[in-house]
């Protein structure tokens, strides 16, 4: 793959993201000690990390954003030197050679956050916010209404909600505990004066009048067409008369 340089740099990202897709379909299929010698082949060693950054930046950056994924997400038990090690590879590609603006580096915030608070190096956060239009700072300043700070495992396994029985208060999941019910009930919803009323129309049965008795009902125009028909066939019948005449 060397030997085809940038194309041969991106078939080996090709090959770690489709480690990757493998992970994320059956995390037990791929170990720890397979993510270790991943990193220490294609970042830990000098030599070929040195050669991907000269042949394909681009593709570099993705494989260590990738890697650090796979350990932000919880697939990968990676040690706190590898971890840094690999925000501060990718952090220092995003700075010399631009963002490469994958879906899993601009569309990952998260990942962009996990690695501004693993190192600093002058530049990223500047570099991230000028590709994605968005402050770093903004994502790491989430509260919740209670004033706690939203960590990043919060916020990619989100604290279930449930319902108590009394149906009317929620308690949610976290790190600290479960909730309590409140002492104060549910304010009632307001009724309205008028619940009682309801606009629409009334169905009124109208009888018809001059019914004969056998419960048959004729109009004036059922007359005028019977009369109609009867003087038509009388003047049909005449005309054929005269003509046999």
């Amino acid at each position: 793959m060397q030997q085809n340089g940038y194309a041969g740099a991106a078939e080996m990202a090709d090959f770690l993201e489709n480690l990757w897709g493998w992970e994320a379909l059956n995390p037990d299929l791929i170990s720890d000690d397979v993510w270790n010698q991943v990193y220490q082949t294609y970042v830990g060693d000098p030599e070929l990390s040195d050669w991907l950054k000269d042949n394909n930046p681009h593709a570099y950056q993705a494989m260590t954003a990738r890697m650090l994924e796979t350990a932000l997400t919880g697939n990968w038990d990676a040690s706190d030197e590898v971890l840094k090690s690999l925000a501060t590879e990718y952090a220092k590609s995003v700075v010399n050679d631009g963002v490469t603006c994958c879906h899993h580096t601009c569309g990952n915030p998260l990942l962009n956050e996990y690695v501004n608070g693993l190192v600093s190096v002058p530049g990223f956060s500047e570099t991230i916010e000028k590709a994605t239009k968005q402050s770093l700072l903004d994502e790491d300043e989430h509260h919740s209404s209670s004033g706690h700070k939203t960590s990043i495992a919060e916020k990619l396994n989100p604290p279930e909600e449930t319902t108590s029985s009394g149906g009317n208060q929620t308690m949610a999941a976290v790190d600290a505990g479960y909730g309590v019910d409140s002492p104060e009930p549910a304010p009632e919803a307001p009724k309205s004066a008028a619940d009682s009323y309801v606009e629409g129309y009334e169905m009124t049965k109208e009888s018809v009048e001059n019914e004969a008795e056998g419960g048959m009902s004729f109009s004036g125009a059922d007359i005028v067409g019977t009369l109609f028909v009867l003087v038509a066939a009388g003047g049909i019948y005449l005309g054929m008369r005269k003509k046999k005449l």
